[in-house]
């Protein structure tokens, strides 16, 4: 059974403009503990209705239309992870299509390295692996925006959980 959780507010902090949101259904959800997750997508229509639409990997795939993604010059995007909990942002760091698809595919992170010119899956040496609960475009789709479980505490390559500890003010 899908343990869903009660909103944390009332009707009025739903969304005021159309919004889609993924959220993982972890495997074994309906029952097949060997089944791999799938993504539960609801739509908001403010005013309107709420759309609830079960899908597993490749049609989420499927359904991503690419080409709407601003890429820059060289086929990357920026992609920001952040804690599904807390909301800390952990780090951020580039996709491609591959990564991007595989990201979706196997519901961990995986980014494209500028400075090794490779694919590389977060925590894959480390054991640091972020597990995929949520993921959205922003309005301009121009960057993603990971949300994750941190497996192991530490995103950052310094071994701290966030590679955002240098404060300045």
């Amino acid at each position: 059974m899908v343990n869903m959780q009660k909103p944390s507010c009332a009707l009025h902090c739903f969304p005021s403009a159309p919004t889609t949101i993924l959220r993982t259904v972890p495997a074994g959800a309906f029952g097949n503990s060997n089944a791999t997750p799938w993504f539960l997508q609801i739509i908001f229509i403010p005013s309107r209705w709420v759309k609830i639409i079960l899908m597993n990997n490749q049609e989420i795939i499927n359904k991503i239309d690419f080409s709407k993604i601003k890429w820059n010059d060289i086929g990357l995007v920026p992609a920001i992870v952040q804690d599904y909990k807390d909301n800390e942002i952990l780090m951020v760091a580039f996709m491609n299509k591959e990564s991007f698809t595989l990201t979706l595919e196997k519901k961990e992170t995986y980014f494209y390295s500028r400075s090794r010119n490779e694919l590389w899956h977060k925590g894959h040496k480390s054991g640091e692996v972020q597990k995929v609960k949520e993921l959205y475009y922003d309005c301009d789709n121009d960057t993603i925006l990971v949300k994750v479980e941190q497996l192991g505490g530490a995103a950052c390559h310094t071994g701290k959980r966030s590679c955002f500890f240098n404060r300045v003010i």
